[in-house]
């Protein structure tokens, strides 16, 4: 086993466990849904609290897409993080 296949595999699972149904691309799939994140600002204060969304890396999510979830569309709005398995991003009602 690589680790590369490793990490895969545990990227399914964390996303088939813990991921919530949506809809991307007309598409159904499971993202990861986390609520009330801080982000913080330059001094290390709250600066805002947002929706984030962690999908597949594989689907290359850009800016701007729509993303059903909850019965509401949210457009991706700001990359926070991505590596090999999963790409994450502050998500805003669109």
């Amino acid at each position: 086993m690589t680790a590369t296949g490793a990490f895969s595999r545990a990227a399914s699972r964390l996303f088939a466990h813990l991921g919530e149904e949506a809809v991307f691309r007309g598409a159904p799939l499971r993202v990861i849904i986390s609520d009330d994140v801080e982000l913080l600002g330059a001094h290390g204060e709250v600066a805002q609290t947002v929706t984030t969304a962690a999908l597949p890396a594989g689907l290359a999510p850009t800016l701007g897409e729509s993303l059903s979830f909850r019965g509401r569309s949210w457009a991706l709005d700001q990359l926070l993080r991505r590596d090999a398995t999963q790409a994450e991003y502050v998500v805003r009602p669109a």
